[in-house]
């Protein structure tokens, strides 16, 4: 990460408005991001399908794979 991307850890919207979580992505972007930042981070799809579908559905400049690394015990 660097200084030019800002890092989304959690977003919730009242979805019983439709559209609701675009237009939070929509106007923090616009209100927040636009002339600070040039990428988002909206971290890790945590495997569930439907989080990594929205997640796409944003068409990302990028996504990077993810490692787990562990001590070897013993």
């Amino acid at each position: 990460m660097g200084r030019n991307m800002c890092v989304i850890h959690f977003e919730k919207a009242d979805t019983s408005y439709e559209g609701s979580y675009q237009a939070i992505n929509f106007l923090f972007a616009r209100d927040v991001m636009l002339d600070k930042y040039e990428f988002v981070n909206r971290e890790q799809d945590m495997g569930i399908p439907g989080l990594r579908k929205a997640k796409e559905s944003y068409l990302p400049a990028m996504m990077v794979e993810k490692y787990n690394i562990e001590k070897e015990t013993g």
